[in-house]
């Protein structure tokens, strides 16, 4: 029984640590989000259309060269022309979200890039896309 009691103890330091270091992970996987941005040399912070889904939403860029899912690599816009879905899985892996007073609009925020989602009460429902500096005091209309 002696010998019994440090093997327990020795397991559940073991699966302790394996425990704490895949919640490390995980969190880390949650601040860097779940695309993978390239970004624009010499960006003038102008807004550039990306995409336009079926129900009329409107995704811009800001700075931004190229978006791809870090899960698959294939190009965000090519992912959300299959799979309407995919939109609210993005977000709803925000590491850090801010609501804005104008409707419902929202801030997704990531270690390197944010996502500002409009839904003003002038009707704006654009998706816009940045750098994790990107201004958006004026983006939403």
């Amino acid at each position: 029984m002696k010998k019994v009691i440090p093997i327990i103890v020795v397991i559940l330091v073991i699966a302790a640590l394996f425990l704490f270091q895949q919640h490390k992970n995980q969190e880390k996987e949650k601040k860097e989000g779940p695309l993978i941005i390239e970004q624009q040399s010499n960006c003038s912070n102008e807004k550039n259309k990306y995409y336009e889904d079926a129900s009329g939403h409107i995704y811009y860029t800001h700075c931004l060269s190229k978006i791809t899912l870090k899960k698959n690599k294939e190009e965000l816009k090519d992912a959300l022309a299959k799979d309407s879905g995919l939109w609210k899985e993005i977000i709803s892996n925000a590491y850090y979200t801010v609501n804005y007073k104008d409707g419902g609009s929202k801030e997704y925020q990531w270690e390197q890039y944010k996502i500002v989602s409009c839904n003003t009460l002038n009707g704006d429902t654009s998706i816009h896309i940045g750098t994790s500096d990107l201004d958006t005091t004026s983006i939403c209309e």
